[in-house]
């Protein structure tokens, strides 16, 4: 077994009969950047038959410091209120939020909502088990 399903141990009873519903996010700064992180996260979920993709959500040109200018970020966490997304893949940690404070809100949140979290640079996939935290890399 994959270190992905051994590790994704997401307690989620819709989603143990069927592949996991994925969202990725990513702050470009260009539409040319775009292209080329559309084309890597089409390949990537081309590769795996566990992981549906449901969107990718980009920002291009926007900061990541004011959420309010981040209208695909918004747009992807209402997808998770929803309960529409079982994990989200961000390139990185900076990319998903420069602000502290509003990383471990998010976090907070997609933990009570059972939403694994990877973000790829760091090789950090944040899982959740009853009630705890779990974390750990993804290998290919």
């Amino acid at each position: 077994m994959d270190e992905l399903k051994k590790n994704c141990v997401v307690e989620n009873v819709k989603q143990k009969s069927k592949r996991l519903r994925v969202a990725v996010y990513c702050r470009v700064d260009s539409r040319d950047e775009l292209m080329k992180t559309v084309e890597y996260y089409k390949e990537l979920f081309s590769k795996r038959i566990d992981w549906s993709l449901i969107k990718i959500y980009a920002d291009v040109g926007v900061s990541g410091r004011n959420n309010a200018n981040r209208k695909e970020f918004c747009s992807l966490i209402s997808k998770c209120e929803m309960g529409d997304v079982d994990m989200i893949i961000s390139k990185s940690v900076s990319q998903f939020s420069r602000s502290t404070l509003d990383l471990l809100r998010y976090i907070k949140m997609l933990k009570n909502k059972r939403i694994a979290i990877f973000f790829e640079e760091e090789n950090i996939h944040l899982f959740w088990t009853s009630s705890e935290i779990k974390w750990g890399g993804i290998k290919g």
